[in-house]
């Protein structure tokens, strides 16, 4: 395998880019699946001094030697969690970041809280992430964690995969009613994250333009040996 910049950078952003874990880890796959030639990182954006995304093109065939689609963006693996807050009533609530989406072109899209994967255990990235975008009163752990689903974004154009977690713990109503439209994010990443509280049950009829969201409503559902379709507004 033979790997080439189609674009100046220094030695050390070449390091950087070739020893971020989501990039060996990308060519560790494709040196085990397919037969490959020269690997070209054609474009590289970098988030500070850390990596960010990269378009990489590949020369690849199948073992059997049929040509493979050369196109690749690649941003490494994400997690995703959902909320289960219960109440001594027995409700059970989870809460719905909004916050701009460039990409999807959504000035206030709703989804359940997620990041990036850059390095190490995607358990410890969830609940990173919950601190950050809920706040730290809640005191999730890693004990708290229920593993739903590992899926493949896009297979046909990224090497994104999402862990999906629930994280569940019982809260009282005033602290219930202290997350609800609470302003959160990394200021420092452009992040303005506001948060819904809604009930559980509530998520059949929302964020429903988000993958990771309904996914993890069904992987729930099934968890707790309730999957079936969601009730009928009418």
């Amino acid at each position: 395998m033979e790997i080439r910049f189609a674009e100046p950078l220094s030695e050390a952003e070449r390091g950087v880019v070739l020893a971020s874990a989501k990039i060996r880890r990308w060519l560790d796959r494709i040196a085990a699946a397919f037969t490959v030639g020269v690997v070209s990182f054609d474009k590289v954006y970098f988030f500070g001094s850390r990596l960010g995304f990269v378009m990489a093109r590949a020369e690849v065939r199948t073992h059997a030697g049929d040509p493979v689609p050369s196109l690749a963006f690649l941003r490494g693996d994400g997690v995703a969690v959902l909320p289960i807050l219960r109440t001594p009533d027995g409700v059970a609530w989870t809460v719905l970041t909004r916050q701009p989406r460039l990409a999807v072109g959504e000035a206030d899209a709703e989804e359940i809280p997620a990041g990036m994967v850059d390095e190490g255990d995607p358990a410890a990235k969830a609940i990173e992430e919950l601190r950050e975008e809920l706040g730290e009163d809640l005191g999730f752990t890693e004990a708290a964690l229920v593993h739903l689903e590992t899926v493949a974004v896009s297979s046909g154009g990224t090497d994104e995969a999402i862990v999906i977690f629930a994280a569940e713990t019982d809260v009282s109503r005033e602290t219930l009613g202290q997350l609800a439209g609470r302003v959160t994010g990394n200021h420092g990443e452009h992040e303005h994250i506001r948060l819904e509280v809604i009930r559980f049950e509530d998520l059949a009829f929302r964020g429903r333009s988000d993958m990771k969201t309904r996914l993890a409503y069904y992987a729930y559902l099934a968890h707790l040996g309730r999957c079936a379709p969601p009730p009928s507004r009418g």
